[in-house]
């Protein structure tokens, strides 16, 4: 529980607060949250390495491990195809470096999971500015119906980076949930 002046906040209303300021969020915009926080976690081992935190390591591992669980849960196979079975290998390949960082008691595989996190969130930031420029069009013109998969070369699967992969995500931003 946490203080502040005379109230006490407890974890769980913190938790709903996080929960409920997620839902309103892009897909794109929570995939990169989900980087951001993988890397902050992998610099927080690199932390606890330093200073001889067994415990903190150990929580931090089990951090990392479960957002890249995340994102790996989250792929559509799909949709994504190669797409999603490279982030397939890459996550479970990152997860298993940061495992051994942690059983061989080395920092060094931490390296790799970084730099591999930092270039895919790049790439994810690409999109997430893609995405806000095709709103952006679409919203200032409203007369234009949102294109399909089926458009070619005229359609939005060419301002996306990765066709019409991520075309119904705009659309089921508040839905069920999203894949990727």
């Amino acid at each position: 529980m946490y203080r502040e002046g005379s109230s006490v906040i407890n974890s769980d209303t913190y938790r709903a607060y996080a929960e409920d300021s997620m839902l309103g969020t892009s897909p794109i915009n929570l995939v990169t949250s989900l980087y951001e926080g993988a890397i902050e976690t992998v610099e927080h081992i690199r932390h606890c390495f330093a200073s001889d935190n067994v415990m903190g390591r150990s929580k931090a591992v089990t951090k990392v491990v479960n957002i890249l669980t995340e994102l790996l849960l989250s792929l559509d196979h799909e949709k994504g195809g190669e797409i999603s079975a490279n982030l397939k290998r890459l996550y479970s390949y990152m997860q298993c470096r940061v495992l051994e960082a942690h059983a061989r008691k080395n920092p060094a595989p931490l390296d790799d999971v970084e730099r591999l996190l930092r270039k895919l969130l790049e790439a994810w930031y690409v999109v997430a500015q893609q995405n806000a420029v095709s709103m952006q069009v679409a919203v200032s013109t409203p007369e234009a119906s949102a294109p399909t998969a089926d458009e070619g070369s005229s359609g939005e699967s060419e301002r996306l980076p990765y066709g019409s992969y991520f075309a119904d995500t705009l659309d089921n931003a508040l839905g069920e949930g999203f894949s990727f």
